[in-house]
């Protein structure tokens, strides 16, 4: 381990910056903590980077389900409807195309808290001996999840899309003044050798 990273694991919040602590029910449920300057450029580098490739995702699920339309309907257009009951494979030299056949999904739920109350609506004197037995078989599992990430991206005029068109502005002005210089300069010469 690097002297570092290891800095990284020993160190608290950095004292540098600002942090808000938010309290639900007198716990901190919450902290804030708000970036500027170079901290925060990086951060708005990573969520525009973020963002177009949500962006990209996006657009990319979107022309995949038009274009899965299309192979299906393509290849359906190739079987009879009474075909629907097998699964249907279209074999070409560059993909192959695998339609299923025609299911039905049956979905049982059973809801065994209206099966408690009725019982207990049919015999009263059950009552305390199902919620003893309840309270022997129910176990409260405490699992740890990985903390989830949300990225909410600002659109905004930022800073340094100000200055890249600033500075975009400034070479041609530059390129312009360095081609007007030549011009007058080999007028300036034409005129020397008259």
């Amino acid at each position: 381990m690097k002297f570092k990273e290891y800095l990284k694991l020993t160190e608290a919040r950095d004292p540098k910056l600002e942090y808000a602590d938010k309290k639900v029910k007198g716990a901190i449920d919450r902290v804030t903590v708000a970036l500027t300057g170079n901290v925060s450029g990086k951060f708005t580098k990573l969520s525009k980077e973020y963002a177009k490739l949500k962006k990209a995702t996006e657009a990319l699920a979107a022309k995949t389900s038009v274009l899965n339309a299309k192979i299906k309907d393509e290849a359906l257009a190739l079987y009879d409807a009474q075909d629907e009951i097998y699964t249907r494979v279209v074999d070409t030299v560059s993909m192959t195309i695998t339609i299923s056949k025609k299911t039905e999904t049956i979905t049982t739920k059973t809801d065994y808290d209206k099966i408690i109350a009725g019982l207990l609506e049919l015999v009263p004197e059950l009552t305390e001996q199902v919620n003893d037995l309840i309270k022997a078989n129910t176990s409260v599992k405490v699992s740890e999840r990985s903390p989830s990430l949300r990225v909410d991206v600002k659109e905004a005029l930022e800073f340094s899309e100000i200055k890249a068109f600033a500075k975009k502005i400034y070479s041609s002005v530059k390129s312009w003044a360095k081609s007007y210089d030549k011009r007058f300069n080999k007028l300036e010469s034409l005129l020397d050798t008259l």
